[in-house]
């Protein structure tokens, strides 16, 4: 077949908190080999935290007080984990935005 499974996670506009939007969540590539490449841009100054947690919710990995404006890109060493889903959270205040992840 000529069919193959989407390299790529792309949201075009994900809002997560009154007034704060990110525009351009790219999220790659997912299923993922172990290197994920996190992306996206805002217009307003953000605190914000990554986390990744499995699905048992043990958490892997994490990124505290990242501080951004404009655009923001990732790329995260995750080969040192089994092959599994997992959920990519980006976290502000008390406003989480998950993505599942997948790892093979």
């Amino acid at each position: 077949s000529n069919w193959s499974a989407p390299k790529s996670w792309r949201h075009l506009f994900a809002r997560i908190d009154n007034g704060l939007a990110l525009s351009d969540l790219n999220v790659y590539p997912n299923p993922s080999k172990g290197s994920l490449n996190i992306s996206f841009s805002t217009d307003e100054l953000i605190n914000f935290s990554i986390e990744i947690s499995s699905s048992l919710g043990k958490n892997i990995f994490f990124i505290p007080n990242e501080k951004i404006i404009g655009d923001y890109t990732k790329t995260i060493d995750l080969k040192n984990f089994n092959s599994a889903l997992y959920f990519l959270k980006i976290i502000r205040k008390n406003n989480i935005l998950v993505k599942k992840i997948i790892l093979n």
